[in-house]
């Protein structure tokens, strides 16, 4: 079952004629990606200390990484925000 953003982005790719299958596939791999992306911008922008502190916590819990992140970056969600909306203007360019 996907949400309405994830039906909003495989229809805007032209997607829909997929198998089910294959469009999950794709969404896991788009997250994937822009997780990554995520990551390696903020792990600059936390001092040392603080980058360790956060990898312990995203080795046991993702969801306390963000947390995490979103109390020690002030403008974290709009990073989010950034990083979806340059992923999904790169793919679909």
């Amino acid at each position: 079952m996907t949400t309405t953003i994830q039906d909003n982005i495989i229809e805007k790719l032209g997607l829909e004629k997929l198998p089910t299958a294959a469009q999950a596939d794709f969404l896991i791999r788009m997250a994937e990606i822009i997780q990554k992306r995520l990551a390696l911008r903020v792990m600059k922008m936390l001092p040392e200390s603080a980058l360790d502190e956060y990898i312990k916590i995203v080795d046991n819990d993702e969801i306390g990484g963000h947390e995490f992140l979103a109390k020690k970056i002030p403008n974290y969600a709009a990073i989010i925000e950034e990083e979806i909306t340059n992923f999904k203007q790169e793919i679909t360019a």
